[in-house]
């Protein structure tokens, strides 16, 4: 009698590959979840950074004072109110408040970083870069040192939000 040849896998081959797929599947959920948490922080560096130009530009659209506010929760900036100069803003020791018509970020979970404000006047310069932290950028004989700047960190990771008088703003 003849023995009929069998074609396909085995239920032993199946479960096996299905394993290593499941074995690959839950190595490669960590180093996803630490890739997403790396962008999220990036992007939200980004996000203060860009938002700070927007604001300042607006101050200067609007030839009205604005305000920028950071702590522990996000950031907020919209118009200062009306009750608030430029000297008061510079030299009051606690934040301004923002009208509900401010733009708001949270700030990312296991984020940490600067709390304050900045006076964004109607003529386009930033004020209050002295309460800020100081950072470099460059190297060698060329690297500018003193630059005020917003630092955030997550684990080992830093990133500054460097922050010229003009109200620029890059991330490094």
């Amino acid at each position: 009698m003849q023995r009929m040849r069998s074609y396909g896998f085995t239920l032993l081959e199946v479960l096996v590959v299905l394993a290593i797929i499941g074995l690959l599947a839950a190595l490669s959920v960590g180093s996803w979840s630490a890739m997403t948490r790396n962008l999220e922080f990036s992007g939200y560096t980004r996000n203060v950074a860009t938002s700070l130009q927007q604001a300042t530009s607006q101050a200067n659209t609007r030839n009205r004072l604005h305000l920028f506010v950071f702590d522990n929760i996000g950031f907020r900036w919209g118009q200062a109110p009306d009750t608030l100069s430029l000297s008061t803003c510079t030299t009051q020791t606690t934040a301004p408040t923002l009208g509900s018509d401010a733009v708001s970020f949270d700030r990312p979970v296991s984020v940490t970083g600067p709390s304050g404000w900045l006076c964004l006047a109607p003529t386009g310069v930033v004020s209050r870069l002295n309460t800020l932290g100081t950072c470099s950028y460059g190297s060698g004989t060329a690297a500018l040192t003193g630059i005020p700047c917003l630092t955030y960190n997550r684990g080992s990771s830093r990133r500054s939000v460097l922050v010229s008088v003009s109200g620029q703003a890059f991330v490094q």
